[in-house]
């Protein structure tokens, strides 16, 4: 037996209006919801004789028939809503309704949707991503205040983006800056507060970031691993790069490594920046534990065979997200000082930083001739663009014996 609906949907003239029955009058959807009444507003105007004629069944002068249609797809797409949502309440209707029919919601400010990711990043402990997020509503509202979502379209972002290389902000601000917005209007439409129909962002590319140059190759390796460390701190500060750049890690997965990732000869662990991501989230990464590895491990690491102990002692004691975030950015500052130094005391041509390590990596493997898709994987990486924006040019010398290939029989001339 079919179940009886809890719902019903009519539509009804506000009959609060005092402007007589002469006067055009807003419509309104009167949805009930098991026994939650409400009314919800459709953009649609007109006076009582027009609304009568146009809830017959038919006839009337051209703009009742038009009326009476959009009346009805109006009413249509309430019932199929309705009918669709598994759990229908007031709230979550209105939002949906709205959305997929294109009315503006009210409630269309961004800044309570920022606060509300930002706090969701803090209790998650991406502590710097939630600065991020604060820096791109605090630029926002330095060009437009308040934000609203319906004013977030091509004209405004281009705007927005003109104004920022005015005032001399670099490329790689403003695309960092406009991918926080756009992920908030993204999650605003998938939660239904915003229609679909209105992305700002369909005809507006975000500028990728600029590639850094900060990549260091193999003969640059080499001199690392050579180099002979004069104190205790500058060995274990490098020792932590050699890690990180045979492992692939940025220094927080590094930190927040624990004994139970080390399953036999490998590392299985999934990245602190996208556990709580959609695309990407429960992918894990999976690195063989190379020698120097394990002897990193054995000078520095937690003597203890508890699995829920980080591999490393940087994070023993913290037990809160900011507390550990605040661990973690503190020594890892410490490091950077410290192998910054003997970079040049090697006269690299670069700044030797931790995260020099990770794009060293992929650059080392790519001229290996390590597929792109193999070391995305090595990376994390959900897809080949992201990992095609870690591999840096070729060398000099790399594109003559390149060229040189070309020609086989006229080298041997």
């Amino acid at each position: 037996m079919k179940e009886k609906k809890k719902y019903s949907v009519s539509v009804t003239r506000d009959t609060r209006s005092k402007k007589g029955d002469g006067a055009e009058a807003p419509l309104k959807l009167l949805v009930n919801i098991n026994g939650d009444r409400f009314r919800v507003g459709i953009d649609l105007y007109a006076t009582v004789a027009d609304f009568s004629s146009a809830m017959k069944v038919k006839g009337g002068t051209e703009a009742t028939r038009e009326l009476r249609k959009k009346i009805g797809e109006l009413a249509q797409k309430a019932e199929d809503i309705l009918e669709d949502m598994p759990n229908p309440n007031k709230d979550n209707f209105i939002r949906f309704f709205k959305s997929e029919v294109g009315i503006s919601y009210t409630k269309g400010d961004v800044t309570p949707h920022f606060q509300q990711k930002m706090d969701e990043l803090k209790a998650q402990g991406s502590i710097k991503y939630a600065l991020l997020m604060r820096l791109t509503l605090s630029s926002l509202k330095a060009y437009k205040n308040p934000i609203m979502f319906s004013d977030v379209d091509e004209k405004w972002l281009r705007g927005y983006e003109k104004k920022m290389r005015d005032g001399g902000a670099t490329a790689t601000t403003i695309s960092m800056y406009l991918r926080c917005l756009r992920t908030i209007v993204n999650r605003a439409i998938k939660e239904g507060i915003i229609s679909k129909n209105n992305y700002g962002f369909k005809n507006y590319q975000v500028s990728s970031s600029v590639q850094s140059k900060d990549v260091l190759y193999p003969e640059e390796i080499q001199k690392i691993w050579e180099y002979e460390c004069i104190s205790r701190t500058e060995l274990r500060s490098l020792s932590y790069w050699k890690f990180c750049y045979l492992s692939a890690m940025n220094f927080k997965d590094f930190c927040y490594l624990k004994r139970k990732n080390i399953q036999g000869d490998f590392l299985m662990f999934i990245r602190e920046k996208t556990k709580n991501t959609n695309r990407v989230s429960g992918k894990q990464v999976k690195v063989a534990i190379h020698p120097e590895m394990q002897k990193v491990i054995d000078e520095y690491g937690n003597k203890t065979n508890d699995h829920e102990a980080y591999v490393f002692p940087i994070l023993n004691g913290k037990t809160t997200p900011t507390e550990c975030e605040k661990r973690r950015d503190n020594v890892q500052r410490k490091v950077n000082d410290k192998i910054k130094e003997i970079g040049q005391k090697l006269d690299l041509k670069v700044v030797l930083r931790l995260a020099v390590a990770r794009h060293s990596f992929a650059t080392t493997l790519m001229l290996n001739g390590t597929p792109v898709a193999q070391i995305g994987e090595l990376l994390g990486h959900s897809n080949s663009k992201t990992t095609m924006f870690y591999l840096h040019s070729l060398p000099q010398e790399h594109h003559r014996q390149i060229s040189n290939t070309l020609l086989p029989f006229l080298n041997n001339k």
